[in-house]
């Protein structure tokens, strides 16, 4: 079970910084770190699920509030409706953790979770 404190610790600068270790880890081919948040992924990890939720919900709170306005209604949430590609790539990271369906494409992003999680650490510069 997830700890409490480990979404709590979740705030919009530690999901921008999870990003930019994850363009890192893609840059400099640390496979571990991708394969750590697809392993999680492939199987049903409920701490990367919540972990994944909370993110992409900040990501698009965020997103609103930076461009003014909310964008989603009852008829469209859960939709990306021009949001940022970072704030698109958590939301879908997300939702297809929360439909069991996890995508290979999307192993960085996971792995952005995991390491909010704890699970991984971050890569290394070689």
């Amino acid at each position: 079970m997830i700890s409490i404190h480990v979404v709590d610790n979740i705030s919009y600068a530690k999901v921008e910084e999870s990003f930019k270790i994850c363009v890192h880890a893609q840059q400099i081919r640390d496979q571990k770190f991708a394969h750590v948040g697809w392993n999680a992924a492939q199987q049903g990890s409920p701490t990367l699920l919540r972990v994944m939720e909370h993110a992409a919900e900040i990501m698009r709170k965020e997103d609103d509030n930076q461009r003014g306005t909310a964008r989603h209604s009852a008829d469209t949430y859960g939709e990306s409706l021009d949001y940022t590609t970072e704030t698109q790539m958590f939301v879908k990271a997300y939702e297809t953790l929360d439909r069991g369906t996890p995508e290979e494409a999307l192993m960085w992003i996971y792995g952005a979770g995991a390491w909010l999680a704890g699970m991984v650490d971050r890569p290394r510069v070689r």
